[in-house]
């Protein structure tokens, strides 16, 4: 019984470790392929630093923290490209903001990292986006953690996906395409990481406090 019990406690770490290399390579790899500057596990400031006096990025505006406002940047990336496809313009954001940790009932203050890719041209603009979601979709091995779709007038004009790993509250990525407006669509990719004694990390189950 205790051989049993030492050989499923064996497996149990050996799945939990390489569940762990395998979110760290894989959210690694989304931010190094779509993201300007890679903020996993890095310290605030100097992931912070390097955003801000990033060339790439132009029109950068910043609002500190305060008693009553959360923290919060973003800024314009011009003839952004992701393979072949070029966009007419791209945002990259980063915000702190409160989000509700499902099922636990609790709020808590996250720092979500996002990218906006925009592109024109009607049915031809969303084909562009809704293509550059499915090869997203297609090579990041990640576990679904659910879909929300938008509908209107019987048509789907939106969808996002969320993806995580066994045992995270809230999933670090989401990805998905959208109509917007005046002729225009999105591709976004949202990172959210959790501020751990000043370094950046996917939200652990040990960051949930009871709520007050």
């Amino acid at each position: 019984m205790h051989r049993k019990f030492t050989l499923l406690a064996a497996i149990a770490v050996l799945l939990t470790s390489n569940y762990l290399v395998a979110q760290d390579y894989n959210i690694n790899k989304v931010l190094k392929t779509y993201f300007p500057v890679n903020l996993y596990k890095y310290r605030f400031s100097i992931f912070y630093e390097k955003l801000n006096t990033n060339a790439a990025i132009t029109n950068k505006s910043t609002q500190k923290r305060t008693d009553s406002t959360l923290f919060s940047f973003k800024g314009e990336l011009s003839n952004y490209q992701i393979g072949d496809l070029l966009f007419i313009d791209a945002e990259i954001k980063l915000d702190e903001v409160r989000v509700k940790i499902p099922p636990y009932g609790v709020t808590d203050t996250i720092i979500q990292y996002q990218l906006n890719c925009y592109c024109r041209g009607g049915s031809i603009g969303v084909e562009v986006a809704k293509n550059t979601f499915r090869y997203f979709d297609d090579n990041l091995p990640m576990l679904s953690a659910g879909v929300k779709t938008k509908v209107e007038e019987g048509r789907m004009t939106g969808l996002v996906r969320d993806y995580t790993y066994p045992g995270l509250p809230l999933p670090p990525v989401s990805a998905g395409w959208m109509e917007l407006y005046d002729d225009k669509s999105a591709f976004q990719i949202t990172i959210r990481m959790k501020l751990h004694q000043n370094f950046l990390d996917v939200y652990q189950a040990s960051d949930i406090k009871p709520a007050q």
